[in-house]
């Protein structure tokens, strides 16, 4: 995924309204990253959420709470 931006926290607060992003030079990213344990003892439930989290019909989910899925 690419980084996320810094709606996530403002879509939270009740009655708060997102007018538009930062500029580039102003924003602060986070970059999510997730993998499987090889040692993990439900890595195919793993598997399964981290397709459902890249899959394309979660893109509308990610954008509506203010991130960018990569």
């Amino acid at each position: 995924m690419k980084p996320g931006r810094l709606a996530p926290n403002i879509l939270s607060v009740p009655g708060a309204e997102l007018v538009g992003p930062l500029p580039p030079q102003l924003q602060s990213y986070i970059v999510f990253t997730a993998a499987v344990s090889a040692q993990s003892p439900n890595q195919q439930p793993a598997r399964d959420l981290l397709r459902i989290l890249t899959s394309p019909a979660t893109i509308p989910l990610i954008r509506a709470k203010g991130m960018e899925p990569g």
